[in-house]
């Protein structure tokens, strides 16, 4: 097993991840913005743990991955705490298991790989 391996499954065991989203907006979501942003998010009683990974769509824009671990989150919620408009979050998806959440968390740290902007974070 790998580093890279290795470290995805321990972010799997770092929490219950249960859901899913992808914050798509008009703009550029820069790392420092995004940050703030998950510091609110992650204020919030009912998140446990977030996973977060932002990937680019090519020079003008980007998308943020979430993986989210907690109770009854909704898009309402998420767009409230993050200030980010409810159309620009598109539908939360569950984890159905381990395996599901080890390939997703692993896609985006590969990915993270191959873009020299790339980012994640977890909270």
């Amino acid at each position: 097993m790998n580093d890279l391996n290795k470290y995805a499954a321990s972010l799997v065991n770092m929490a219950n991840w249960d859901k899913t989203t992808v914050i798509r907006t008009y703009y550029i979501l820069k790392p420092h913005v995004v940050e703030k942003k998950l510091q609110k998010l992650a204020a919030r009683k009912n998140v446990d743990r977030i996973f977060a990974s932002l990937e680019p769509d090519h020079e003008k824009l980007n998308h943020l991955h979430l993986a989210l671990a907690g109770r009854n989150i909704t898009k309402r919620q998420i767009s409230n705490s993050m200030r980010v408009e409810e159309k620009h979050i598109l539908n939360i998806e569950k984890i159905r298991d381990k395996k599901q959440c080890l390939q997703y968390v692993s896609k985006h740290l590969i990915r993270e790989q191959r873009y020299i902007d790339a980012y994640h974070t977890i909270y």
